[in-house]
C-alpha cells in the first residue's frame, strides 16, 4: 500500500465516525458541493475525492468566502479539515474538468440563480413539529420556507396567516428562510400583535345574507334563496346519497356566492377529490383560497388540509371578514379523521366524530369581528361509516338542503330543506312566499317570473 493510500484510508476512517451533522460541517469548510443535501456516504466519498484531487473543491468568491455556505457551527473538526486540505497539496493533483464543472457552477450560482437565494415569496403559515413554516405551496413542501419562532413571537403571528417577506438562503438546494415580514393578511406586521383573538370574539345569530342565484335561470339558486337562505356565520349541509349531484349543486351555490357578494373571502376544502374535479374548481375559482388534498392522499395529510383551511378563516374573521369555507365533502374529512385516530373503515371512532364536530363548530357569526360560515356536502347513505357520520353531524347544521334524485323535476327537497334563522334573512314577504310555495307546491311559479322579488309581488297579490 502507498503512502497516498495510507493517508486516504486514515481520513476515510476518521469521516466515517463522525455524525452526519459533523460530517457536514466538515463538508462545507473542504468546499464540497451542496452538503447540505448530500447523505453520508456522498459527503464521505467528496470529502476523500477532494483530498486525493479528484474532485476540486467548490471556487472562491471575490472576497475569498466559498461559493457555498459556510459552516453552521464554530465546533466542526478543525483538525480533520486541515488535514484533509494537507493530504490534497501533499498529492498535487489537479482535475481541469473538474476544476471547470467548478467554475461553470460558480457561474451560475452568481448570476443566473441568484434570483433563487433572494427573492421575495407569499405563503400561509403553518406549525408543524414545534417549527413554523411558511407554506407556499401545499402540494409541494420543497417550495417552504423556514420561520424562525422570533419572527412569530415579535408580530405575534398565528397559524393560517398569510405572509408576504423577503427570503434569503446560501445555497440553492438549500430551505429559505424568512428574513424580513413585509405585510401580514395584506396589513402592516407592526399591527398585528393588536390582533382580537377568535375564541375571544362574542358570537351572535346570522343578521347577513348572502344571495346565491346566478341568475333569472338559475332556478336552484332561487329557490335556495327562498327556502333555505345562506347567513353569515351558518352551518350549511348540502346532503343527499352518493352520486346525486351534492358536489355539483355545492360547486353551483359558491359560484353564487362568488358572484353577488364581493366582499365574501372564499376558502375551498376539497378532500379525496379527484384531480380533474380540483382542476375545475381552480379554474372556476381563481381568487379563492384554495386547500386541496386529492385523491390518493395520506389521511394526514387532509387533516393538515382541514386545520389550515379552518385557521386561515379564523384570521380572516379576526379581521372583520366574512369568510365561506366550501368543504367537499365532510363525509370524507370525517373517514380521513376516523383513519388517524386507528380505525378501520367499518366503524366509526368517538373521537373522529368529535374530531369533525369541532372542525364544523367554527362556523359562527360574530358582534365584533367577521363571521365564518360553512358549506359542505355530507353523505346520507352508503356503508355504516357513512352513516354513522351523517348521524352523528346531522344536528349540528342550522341550514339543510336535500339534494333530490338526478333527472328530479325540482333541484332538491322544500319540504326536506330549511335553514333555522330564514326568518332572520327573509323580508316579510318573501317569508310568506316561501309557507305559501311550501304548502301548495312550486309548480312552474319559478319559470314563469325573472326574479324572487316579482314572484312574491305576484303570489302576495293573489292572496
Amino acid at each position: 500500500m502507498t503512502e497516498s493510500e495510507k493517508l486516504l484510508n486514515q481520513l476515510a476512517g476518521r469521516l466515517g465516525a463522525k455524525t452526519i451533522h459533523e460530517l457536514r460541517q466538515v463538508a462545507r469548510a473542504v468546499g464540497v458541493k451542496c452538503p447540505a443535501a448530500g447523505k453520508k456516504e456522498r459527503l464521505v466519498e467528496d470529502c476523500l475525492g477532494i483530498a486525493a484531487g479528484k474532485i476540486n473543491p467548490v471556487p472562491k468568491k471575490a472576497d475569498g468566502g466559498l461559493v457555498g455556505a459556510p459552516p453552521k457551527s464554530h465546533e466542526y473538526d478543525r483538525q480533520l479539515v486541515t488535514d484533509i486540505l494537507a493530504c490534497r497539496e501533499k498529492l498535487n493533483i489537479v482535475c481541469p474538468a473538474a476544476e471547470e464543472e467548478a467554475e461553470s457552477i460558480a457561474l451560475t450560482v452568481n448570476s443566473g440563480n441568484a434570483h433563487l437565494l433572494d427573492f421575495t415569496a407569499e405563503g400561509i403559515l403553518e406549525k408543524s413539529a414545534e417549527l413554523w413554516f411558511m407554506r407556499t405551496g401545499l402540494a409541494d413542501t420543497r417550495k417552504d420556507i423556514f420561520v424562525n419562532e422570533k419572527l412569530v413571537n415579535r408580530y405575534g403571528l398565528r397559524e393560517g396567516d398569510v405572509l408576504c417577506g423577503r427570503c434569503v438562503r446560501e445555497e440553492v438546494d438549500e430551505i429559505a428562510g424568512l428574513a424580513t415580514v413585509t405585510s401580514v393578511n395584506g396589513g402592516s406586521p407592526e399591527n398585528a400583535p393588536n390582533r382580537k383573538k377568535f375564541d375571544n370574539l362574542i358570537p351572535v345569530y346570522p343578521d347577513k345574507r348572502f344571495v346565491t342565484a346566478l341568475g333569472a335561470d338559475d332556478v336552484a339558486g332561487r329557490m335556495l334563496d327562498l327556502f333555505a337562505p345562506v347567513g353569515a356565520g351558518q352551518l350549511a349541509f348540502i346532503t343527499g346519497d352518493r352520486g346525486s349531484g351534492k358536489s355539483e349543486f355545492l360547486k353551483n351555490v359558491a359560484s353564487g356566492i362568488a358572484k353577488n357578494n364581493a366582499e365574501v373571502k372564499l376558502v375551498l376544502l376539497l378532500i379525496d377529490v379527484r384531480a380533474e374535479q380540483a382542476a375545475d374548481y381552480k379554474r372556476s375559482f381563481p381568487k379563492a383560497k384554495i386547500f386541496s388534498s386529492a385523491l390518493g392522499c395520506d389521511e394526514s395529510n387532509h387533516v393538515r388540509c382541514a386545520r389550515l383551511a379552518s385557521e386561515h378563516a379564523k384570521r380572516l374573521a379576526e379581521q372583520s371578514k366574512d369568510a365561506v369555507i366550501i368543504l367537499d365533502g365532510l363525509t370524507e374529512l370525517a373517514r380521513a379523521y376516523n383513519c388517524s385516530a386507528g380505525r378501520v373503515y367499518t366503524a366509526l371512532d368517538t373521537s373522529a366524530l368529535n374530531s369533525a364536530k369541532k372542525f364544523v363548530s367554527v362556523a359562527r357569526n360574530t358582534q365584533d369581528g367577521g363571521s365564518v360560515t360553512i358549506i359542505s356536502s355530507l353523505c346520507t347513505g352508503g356503508d355504516a361509516v357513512d352513516e354513522a357520520v351523517f348521524s352523528g353531524l346531522k344536528g349540528a347544521c342550522n341550514m339543510r338542503v336535500e339534494v333530490a334524485e338526478k333527472y328530479a323535476d325540482a333541484p332538491f327537497d322544500i319540504y326536506a330543506s330549511y335553514a333555522s334563522d330564514d326568518k332572520r334573512l327573509l323580508s316579510e314577504s318573501e317569508f310568506k312566499a316561501a309557507v305559501m310555495l311550501r304548502s301548495q307546491g312550486t309548480g312552474d311559479a319559478f319559470l314563469k317570473t325573472r326574479s324572487n322579488k316579482e314572484l312574491c309581488a305576484l303570489l302576495n297579490d293573489k292572496n
